[in-house]
């Protein structure tokens, strides 16, 4: 991984880290603000929305992005179809609120479901911005825009929750959060649209096969999220939504800080594999050095939250919330496997390979369907065990489906992964083990007795004390299983190679340069050549990944 490239990917995954720590303080206050139920109506309606969200981008930002020529004219052409199926859902979505209220018998849904429906259009608008802003590698403009939505959508709602509002909190998060970013991402871009493109011979070749890359990923993922929230609709419908309240937040909870992982490394890798098609040895050692590090970073996340479930409700979330552990830990064995997701999905889109991405859901939707069903009459705590055995079995069946016919084995899949599952296996034990010498019953007590009385976070200094032990405990455990095992101590010196090389990168650009701005294309430490461009008359700025060079980033 060149110089370039890794630096990109530590610049994203700091600038994650702002939004994590925003999202997480909001989740703090609001989880002592708001009732379960609150959440739960809001999830509800997410459930929704996100599905319409699905046809909202039709995949075509991704079709940007991975495409190795473009011109302004194809991004145009994209641009009005994104907007074009905005407006259409937004309006859907708002009449059809009724008979989402029904189907919950949640009459409150209503004005909800209509108030959230506008996201669609703010995030049609935005769409081809921000992957312009993705593929020229402009990811310090695009952390910005993402921080930015996080602070407005978390301060607005956190104002509004003191003043009563109620659920009307975190409506307003969700629809501000686009909102935000729809503005900042037309602010970062100098690229502007023109007229909708009219009919003509020969006109938007390109644009064509794109929308066909696209819609096969838009298959993928309306079945994965059919898939992925039909757990939600059925504990929702049959349990009502303050377990689904709870079964919610232990979900997102669980999985949002992976999520702050995967997706910056993502959208480094993948344009980099996007432009490595022609060279198999090149794409096959990228590759597998990219799955490796996303498994060494998230690993740990979700052992230690495994580990201190209890606690870690506790903190966050507060007494009510207690049933939060219970699936927390139900939920971790499939987070594992969710963490690693990348693995078969960056095989399918930097190669193209989206018509076997889809077929692949194909059958595994309706397994993973019949799964949750089998586990609800357990209630939620059934039902996060039937997503981690499901999610589980079924990835394992995946890699070699996804890495047949190409040049990336199996085999070296799995080789790469499992240093760092077994790592945080051991560490899970040892840490487990050395809580257990500690007088826990009563340091907890007092912990449980510190909230009862509504000790602000911080107020807890005795659970602090134990969560900051176990992540100690476990930190140290995790790098001294890798140390001992075959191969670890290489993955641990190329961590730190990244690590260095980022820094290094970054320490010179304060000094003083004789050297000219060149394109990324130029760019020494870049391990991949730039996409070439076809330049075409245009309106506004020209699409070109050359441009990348003027990003701070």
């Amino acid at each position: 991984m060149g110089a370039r490239t890794v630096r990109g990917g530590f610049l994203t995954l700091g600038s994650q880290l702002a939004r994590l720590v925003i999202q997480m303080g909001s989740t703090v206050v609001l989880g002592r603000l708001l009732f379960p139920a609150d959440f739960g109506l809001v999830a509800m309606v997410a459930t929704v929305t996100g599905f319409a969200m699905l046809f909202r981008d039709l995949g075509l930002s991704a079709a940007t992005i991975q495409r190795d020529q473009i011109t302004h004219e194809d991004v145009n052409t994209l641009f009005w179809i994104n907007v074009g199926v905005g407006l259409v859902l937004t309006l859907a979505l708002a009449a059809a609120s009724p008979l989402v209220a029904w189907v919950y018998s949640e009459p409150a849904l209503v004005p909800i479901t209509a108030a959230c429906a506008i996201t669609m259009l703010f995030g049609a608008a935005a769409a081809q911005h921000t992957a312009l802003l993705r593929r020229q590698m402009k990811f310090r403009s695009l952390a910005k825009i993402e921080v930015a939505g996080a602070m407005v959508g978390a301060a607005a709602a956190i104002t509004l929750a003191f003043l009563g509002a109620g659920v009307w909190a975190l409506v307003a998060m969700t629809v501000l959060q686009p909102f935000t970013i729809m503005v900042g991402s037309w602010l970062a871009s100098p690229w502007r649209p023109g007229a909708p493109p009219r009919r003509r011979a020969g006109a938007g070749e390109g644009a064509r096969s794109m929308v066909g890359f696209g819609a096969y990923l838009t298959g993928f993922n309306t079945l994965n999220y059919i898939t992925r929230n039909f757990d939600n609709v059925a504990i929702g419908a049959a349990l009502g939504s303050a377990a689904l309240g709870i079964y919610s937040k232990a979900y997102g909870l669980l999985l949002l800080p992976i999520r702050q992982i995967n997706g910056p490394i993502a959208s480094v890798a993948l344009p980099v594999l996007s432009r490595l098609q022609s060279e198999p040895d090149r794409f096959r050692a990228y590759y597998a050095k990219g799955i490796e590090i996303v498994a060494f970073l998230t690993m740990p996340i979700v052992g230690l939250a495994f580990v201190e479930a209890d606690r870690l409700a506790l903190l966050l979330l507060g007494p009510q919330w207690g049933q939060v552990a219970d699936v927390f830990r139900w939920l971790a064995p499939g987070a594992i496997v969710s963490s690693l997701n990348v693995v078969p999905g960056w095989l399918y889109s930097a190669l193209g390979r989206t018509k076997l991405m889809w077929r692949w859901g194909l059958w595994a939707a309706p397994i993973s369907a019949a799964a949750y069903l089998a586990g609800l009459p357990w209630g939620i705590t059934g039902v996060a065990a039937a997503f981690s055995v499901s999610y589980t079995a079924l990835f394992i069946a995946q890699i070699p489906f996804a890495c047949r016919g190409t040049c990336v084995p199996a085999s070296l899949v799995f080789a790469r992964l499992w240093r760092p599952v077994a790592a945080m296996l051991i560490a899970i034990g040892l840490t487990f083990g050395c809580m257990q010498l500690l007088p826990l019953e009563d340091l907890s007590l007092l912990g449980d007795r510190a909230a009862r009385f509504g000790v602000p976070l911080f107020g807890y200094p005795i659970v602090i004390a134990l969560v900051a032990t176990a992540a100690t405990i476990f930190t140290l455990a995790y790098f001294g299983a890798l140390a001992v095992l075959p191969g670890g101590r290489s993955l641990l010196a190329s961590v730190a190679d990244a690590v260095r090389s980022a820094y290094k990168k970054r320490a010179s650009k304060g000094k003083p340069s004789n050297v000219q701005e060149h394109s990324p294309g130029n760019d020494p430490g870049n391990p991949v050549p730039e996409a070439p461009v076809r330049e075409a008359p245009v309106r506004g700025a020209p699409v070109s990944g050359a441009s990348a060079a003027n990003d701070p980033g």
